[in-house]
């Protein structure tokens, strides 16, 4: 089972992982999220240590970035068939009009 981690803990708009925030603004390390998991927070208080509590935050996060990429490429396919299947209709429709027209 991954080690969980919990928020950033800011004093003064600085966490002691190297994150900052503020109302406008936030960095960090690379891999980090400033409103996401901070490494130096564990949730059973200890710390895996070195940079591999970093490592499994990055490593979590990129993971939960490819699922919402994932996501979002399952629905845009999902919208383009949607969209070539009204222009379809629409076409079924516009045809049908004409011929009705020049039926009558």
């Amino acid at each position: 089972m991954p080690k969980e981690y919990g928020e950033h803990k800011y004093n003064n708009g600085l966490c002691i992982c190297g994150c900052w925030s503020n109302s406008l603004t936030s960095g960090g390390p690379v891999g980090l999220d400033p409103k996401g998991k901070c490494p130096k927070n564990p949730k059973d208080g200890v710390p895996i240590g070195g940079l591999h509590d970093f490592e499994e935050v990055a490593k979590e996060r990129i993971a939960s970035l490819y699922s919402k990429i994932q996501n979002l490429e399952d629905r845009l396919k999902k919208a383009e068939q949607d969209l070539k299947e009204a222009k379809q209709a629409n076409k079924q429709r516009f045809v049908g009009k004409i011929y009705r027209h020049e039926s009558s």
